[in-house]
């Protein structure tokens, strides 16, 4: 019987090519989208579960700040990353730490093997029980010694194959091969004492070199900054700990604020602020929403939450597309149902007809949806920008997830045809008294009401996040950001010349100017412990942000001087006594007019002196945050050149600049960014979500109008004989054509109107991630109706007008 059931539906399908194309088609679509939305959301929530010891480890943040009631603070103004001083006294203090590691790095070194030079950012330095906390396999060299030497340093496979080649790779003779950091003759070499899987695309950690932390802190000691590894307040490091298999991350919270009392309790009494340890899991990490800088990749879950819900809504207009065509249709079969029942089918026979008919059609687009998904997947990954892996049949909840959906997708869509035709009295059907009831007209019409106000919805949020991502790339810094950044990675050749270096830069004819820094706008810069006397009179001390720079870099970036003045080579005590802050910490400090600060003593990681000016506030981080207080100060550790060129010019500038280069610097690669380019770049992510949006959302248009398409050949269809009466009786095409598509344009219409408030509160929602934003104004709801009603006119218009220049003699033939 279930073969004769499958017979049957196949030659009923095959009599209806356009019909089964449509409903396949479209639901294969959607299931398509949502399959790519999974594998993308699984890829995501995925970060970080591959360690063996995942549920063991957390990651410290920390929040300083000052003064007395406060209230507490929000997830962002606490710190990914902390002080060096931390990790060693975790240990000592509490037996249910196995291991505490620090990882520092993220800028950039020169390392170098032979004549061949490599500048490095994705590396750390690492503590030696790296590899006894985190599961990164080693392939070659012992996990347990790998990073104890400080000559030693152990490279993921890529990195192995890029000095040394596959040949030595494959042949497992990279291990014992040198390498130099640096550049000179008077360097120790580097040994290479392990070779590690490259890190997984799931990692919150993204490096391919680790160093020994020790070989960072004899050379932090060699120069007299101990501070850098003594200092609660210099936070260059991210701190992880594994804890014992017995012990509570809560109850190791809870004794934190003992702790931190205890070891630096002193330091909060003579300068009164509070310091407070966090402790988030290993596998929140990724999703973290603290500030400060990132050991790697970050996610943001708003957007997975928000993807989410798009492929579901995508699923759901594909399934309504469904239900639409299958009811549309059972109502033409009336007549056949007539006839089975009056040669003896009786009622159950044609419920597992028409539910078999369904099932057999959610499998075909099942299976065709799975095959466009994993098509599809090369170009996904280049739209979010992620190695994102697919295999729908080899992850068992997926495959169990797909099975279940398209059976309950095909017994809905069958329900309703299987419940009401095998009711229908033969007699009264093969008579012609059978009509579309009102019921399903109504049912039909507000599944298609879902559709659009989904799909709206969809419009409404690629054009805001457009709209946002533009004001974003075009709002005013506060600086001149037509700057040529050249990165040398605090190379001591090129510090020790760096003013010959950047005479002869200047004496190029498209070079305007020259200066020196350790960081830029938009990018890297540590926070440093500062106290500065506030409007009280009593020294307070803060986290502000530090821009260590040369004496004419914040001249060269045209920063509005607030009070005082910026720094000059006229004032000799600038490079060892001098500060500037912006008025964000001048208002942080109590005080309402900047002026009053100037001339005010500060203490910073072990520098004394006074503060000399104070700029107008500019936007040194992404557009997301506000403007937080920063400090400036001259300092001879920069590592990057800024040069201001003729924007007009900016090739010839950049091929002047490395024919300098080759000359100035020959032992180093040139490297480049235009600092515009740079700050950019921090919206990366905005933009892939706006791409990833908007793709959907067209998608999502997609797959309504296919439906929409075929409701509209099916009411052409029903309304053939009244479409020939009323040609008969004089109306024009136009008229009949504004006929047909009237139903459809108010559905639409009423679409707008449920998709306008709930698009509002979801874009406005997203829109709170930037402290600077648009607003949401009418006219976008009017764009994204408009788009959707032009869609869908052109959808329906095409059958309406086929039906409007029928012949009348033909329309009154019809059946």
């Amino acid at each position: 019987m279930t073969r004769n059931y499958l017979l049957v539906a196949l030659r009923g399908l095959r009599r209806q090519p356009g019909y089964t194309a449509l409903n396949v088609g479209g639901l294969a679509l959607g299931i398509a989208c949502c399959l790519l939305i999974a594998f993308y959301v699984r890829h995501e929530w995925s970060h970080d579960r591959f360690h063996e010891h995942a549920d063991r480890l957390y990651r410290m943040t920390y929040e300083n700040r000052q003064g007395e009631d406060l209230p507490p603070a929000a997830p962002d103004e606490f710190q990914a990353w902390s002080s060096g001083a931390v990790a060693p006294l975790l240990e000592a203090d509490f037996p249910e730490v196995e291991h505490a590691v620090r990882l520092s790095g993220r800028h950039t070194m020169l390392f170098t093997r032979g004549d061949e030079a490599f500048q490095e950012e994705r590396y750390f330095f690492a503590d030696p029980e790296f590899f006894e906390v985190f599961t990164f396999p080693l392939l070659q060299g012992d996990p347990a010694t790998a990073l104890v030497e400080p000559t030693s340093v152990v490279l993921a496979e890529s990195a192995a194959r890029r000095y040394f080649g596959d040949d030595a790779l494959a042949a497992n003779q990279v291990l014992g091969q040198a390498l130099q950091l640096g550049s000179g003759d008077d360097i120790d070499p580097l040994v290479v004492t392990g070779v590690m899987a490259d890190v997984p695309a799931t990692s919150h950690l993204d490096f391919d070199i680790l160093l020994p932390m020790s070989l960072f802190e004899n050379a932090m000691r060699a120069n007299d900054r101990a501070f850098v590894f003594d200092s609660w307040n210099y936070v260059d490091f991210f701190t992880y700990v594994l804890l014992d298999e017995n012990a509570s991350g809560e109850a190791f919270q809870a004794k934190m604020p003992a702790f931190v009392e205890r070891h630096h309790g002193e330091a909060m009494v003579e300068y009164p602020q509070s310091f407070t340890i966090w402790w988030e899991p290993l596998t929140a990490a990724y999703f973290s929403p603290t500030g400060g800088f990132a050991a790697g990749p970050r996610g943001n879950s708003t957007y997975l939450y928000l993807f989410g819900f798009v492929g579901l809504f995508i699923l759901l207009i594909a399934c309504v597309n469904f239900m639409n065509l299958a009811t549309a249709r059972a109502t033409k079969r009336a007549k056949e149902v007539g006839v089975r029942k009056s040669i003896g089918a009786t009622r159950s026979s044609l419920v597992r007809q028409f539910l078999a008919e369904a099932l057999l059609l959610t499998t075909a687009a099942a299976i065709l949806g799975v095959v466009l998904a994993e098509s599809l997947l090369p170009f996904f990954q280049d739209l979010a920008g992620k190695e994102i892996a697919g295999g729908v049949l080899t992850s068992l909840p997926m495959a169990g997830t797909l099975v279940t959906g398209t059976i309950l997708v095909g017994l809905l869509a069958g329900s309703y045809p299987a419940a009401v035709l095998s009711a229908f009295r033969p007699a009264s059907v093969l008579k012609g008294a059978f009509a579309t009831s009102r019921r399903g007209q109504a049912l039909r019409k507000g599944l298609v009401v879902g559709q659009f106000t989904i799909a709206i919805v969809l419009i409404v949020g690629t054009l805001i996040v457009g709209q946002q991502l533009r004001y974003l790339q075009s709002e005013t810094l506060g600086f001149d950001d037509q700057q040529l950044i050249v990165d040398f990675g605090h190379d001591e050749v090129v510090t020790e010349n760096v003013d010959a270096v950047k005479q002869a830069l200047a004496a190029l004819p498209v070079v305007e100017r020259v200066s020196a820094t350790r960081s830029v706008p938009g990018g890297f810069f540590p926070n440093a412990g500062t106290s500065v006397e506030d409007a009280q009179g009593a020294m307070r001390g803060m986290d502000f942000g530090l821009f260590e720079v040369d004496d004419t870099f914040l001249a060269q970036l045209d920063v509005e001087v607030a009070a005082g003045r910026l720094f000059s080579p006229d004032f000799e005590t600038d490079a060892e006594e001098a500060l500037i802050l912006n008025e964000a910490a001048t208002r942080a400090l109590g005080y309402a007019d900047p002026a009053e600060v100037v001339g005010k003593p500060f203490d910073q990681w072990g520098r004394s002196g006074t503060v000399v000016g104070i700029v107008q506030d500019f936007h040194h981080e992404s557009l997301h945050h506000e403007v937080r207080p920063l400090s400036f100060r001259v300092s001879p550790w920069l590592g990057q050149l800024v040069l201001q060129v003729d924007a007009a010019r900016a090739e010839e500038a950049v091929a002047l600049v490395e024919a300098a280069w080759a000359t100035l610097a020959p032992h180093r690669p040139f490297l480049y960014r235009f600092l515009d380019d740079a700050f950019d770049a921090q919206y990366r992510a905005v933009e892939q979500f706006g791409a990833l949006f908007g793709t959907f959302a067209a998608l999502a248009i997609v797959v309504a109008c296919l439906g929409l398409f075929g409701l509209a050949a099916y009411a052409a269809q029903q309304r053939t004989k009244e479409i020939g009466v009323r040609k008969v009786l004089g109306a024009g095409v136009p008229g009949l054509v504004g006929l047909l598509a009237r139903d459809f344009v108010r559905l639409v219409l009423i679409g707008t109107v449920l998709a306008a408030p709930l698009a509002y509160l979801a874009m406005d929602r997203w829109l709170d991630a930037f402290a600077y934003r648009i607003d949401i104004g009418v006219g976008v709801f009017l764009l994204a109706g408009g788009l959707a009603l032009a869609i869908a006119l052109l959808t329906v218009g095409g059958h309406a007008l086929r039906a409007a220049t029928t012949d009348p003699v033909k329309a009154l033939r019809y059946e």
